[in-house]
């Protein structure tokens, strides 16, 4: 018998698979957790349980929520970087 192993996709992997309007999404929710200290179910949860799935991990979905609105922002900071500050060289 044969067991095939699934390699977990890298962070960088599972956020190429987001579109911009996903990322603010996860942005909108993240700034509503940290404000209100609560979230139910919404599209950033949603994401942290699926990459937590991904990397088999979950139990922690709070640190993982934490850590894609973290990636999320440094897209958009590299993004506005790109565009505000090398472009005026």
């Amino acid at each position: 018998m044969t067991v095939e192993i699934k390699k977990p996709i890298s962070w960088k992997e599972f956020l190429g698979t987001l579109s911009e309007e996903n990322l603010i999404q996860i942005s909108r929710d993240y700034e509503l957790f940290v404000k209100q200290s609560v979230i139910g179910e919404c599209f950033l949860r949603s994401k942290a349980n699926e990459w937590g799935n991904n990397i088999g991990c979950t139990h922690n979905v709070i640190m993982i929520m934490h850590d894609l609105a973290f990636y999320a922002y440094q897209y958009f900071a590299n993004l506005y970087f790109a565009e505000h500050i090398l472009s005026n060289d």
